[in-house]
């Protein structure tokens, strides 16, 4: 049972660098939960900004929008669907995926991982504080946030399937 459990443990966690490799994050693995409620988060998100492309289907719209020839009539309708975007909308997603993040990640190192300290992503500016290692989640690049979130759900994804080759194995 102990080894099974170390398995479990050690499949639920992740490193990723942020800051151009100067801080190395440590951090777990989205529960089912979490990664469930990201999804239908993202999901929701899409069926609102996007009302008229949920009877055709978002994702042809998403394909469309990753087309490198669209011409100006698909230019049109993307810009046309773009102008319903609001504003608070984003802004709603955006602190959803904060909070997921901020639960999320537990240790820094600036040292390339030589050592650790606990971090905390606080979602407040000013709940910051480097005196007790915590950092405002507001700080950290698109780029970043998107490979934190990428990282703990495949994660999820990769520790589910080791399970399962732990159980029939």
């Amino acid at each position: 049972m102990k080894d099974f459990i170390k398995r479990v443990a050690e499949g639920s966690r992740f490193e990723i660098d942020i800051f151009d490799g100067d801080l190395k994050l440590e951090g777990r693995i989205l529960s089912p939960q979490e990664s469930e409620a990201l999804g239908m988060t993202s999901g929701m998100l899409a069926a609102q900004l996007f009302p008229q492309q949920a009877k055709s289907s978002v994702s042809d719209f998403a394909k469309m929008a990753n087309q490198e020839d669209m011409d100006d009539e698909a230019w049109s309708k993307m810009l046309e669907v773009l102008k319903e975007i609001r504003p608070e909308q984003l802004l709603q997603f955006s602190e959803h995926q904060d909070r997921i993040i901020s639960k999320c990640i537990k240790k820094g190192s600036t040292d390339e991982g030589k050592t650790w300290s606990v971090l905390h992503l606080v979602l407040r500016e000013e709940e910051q504080d480097p005196d007790k290692d915590r950092l405002w989640i507001g700080m950290l690049s698109q780029e970043d946030r998107k490979a934190i979130v990428d990282q703990a759900m495949q994660g999820h994804k990769e520790a589910a399937e080791r399970l399962a080759t732990f159980r029939s194995g």
